[in-house]
Order: C-alpha cells, then structure tokens, then sequence
C-alpha cells in the first residue's frame, strides 16, 4: 500500500482543496449558463430552481472549503487538537448537513416536476440523492472526529499543565 510522509499527504490534501477551489469558482462563472445549455425551451420550470439550488449549494461550499484549507494549514503548523480545529470540524459537519438538505429539495423538485425535464429525470434525481446523503454521512462522520478531537484537546490541555 501506497504510504506517503505527513507533510507530503497534507500538502496534497492542500492541493486538492485549492482543485475544489478552482472548480467551485467554474461552477460559479458558468452556473447562469445553465438554463441554456440544459434546457431547450424557456418555459420549463426546473431550470430555476436548479440554477436556486446550485447558487445555495455554492454558498455553503466555499466556506466549507475555507473551513477544510484553515484545518489543513493549522495542521501542517503542527497544531492540531486546538479550539480553531475543533470550530472548523464543527463548521465543516453543519455545512455538509445544509449540503445534504439542499441536495434532497434538489432531488424532490426534479422528482416533482419530471414530466417537463428534458434529460433522464429517473438518473438525476437518483444522483441528487445520492449526493444528498453522501453530504449527511460525510457530516455525521465529521460530528464524530469534531468529538473525538474535542476530548483529546481537552486531554491534551490537562497534560500541558501537569508538571
């Protein structure tokens, strides 16, 4: 198995922070496009909600990211079970949560309105399930390492001021 040092794998997890980054950033300079490119016909009704929903997905990811890279820099500083990181994880779990809701009113609005979609309603309303408990069980796992990282913070603290 592929076993890298702890500067090498927080570095790359860096890198991949900044790809979410850039990749948000193209969401976010294409996402009125997408009525245009996704729709032939200005009538349908989906495809405001959707470009809704893609705009308050956005919303809440770019400060999850901010979260992930702040966590990652204080780590890489060597100071990992402190107050900050603690904020961080709890920020990052409620956000993946509000992810997961808006991938789920996502999903059901499609689903509600599939006789006037224009692609595969059945696959992408799938997908934004998916995607809405990816989101719920990524932020259900983070509530367990904020925990964890909270008691050993506290754990840590009362080790630094034993003599």
């Amino acid at each position: 198995m592929l076993k890298i040092n702890k500067r090498h794998s927080v570095t790359v997890s860096i890198v991949i922070t900044g790809m979410i980054f850039a990749i948000m950033i193209a969401v976010a300079a294409t996402v009125f496009d997408y009525p245009a490119l996704w729709f032939a016909s200005p009538e349908i009704e989906p495809a405001l909600s959707f470009v809704l929903f893609t705009y308050a997905e956005l919303l809440f990811a770019f400060p999850a990211a901010g979260c992930l890279l702040a966590l990652l820099l204080r780590i890489r500083r060597h100071r990992v079970f402190v107050a900050e990181n603690i904020a961080c994880l709890r920020s990052l779990s409620w956000l993946c949560f509000a992810e997961g809701l808006l991938f789920l009113g996502e999903g059901v609005v499609l689903f509600m309105n599939f006789d006037r979609v224009m692609w595969n309603e059945d696959l992408f309303t799938v997908v934004f399930f998916l995607i809405a408990f990816a989101c719920v069980f990524m932020g259900t796992i983070l509530r367990v390492v904020k925990n964890t990282f909270e008691e050993a913070a506290t754990i840590k603290d009362e080790n630094d001021y034993t003599i």
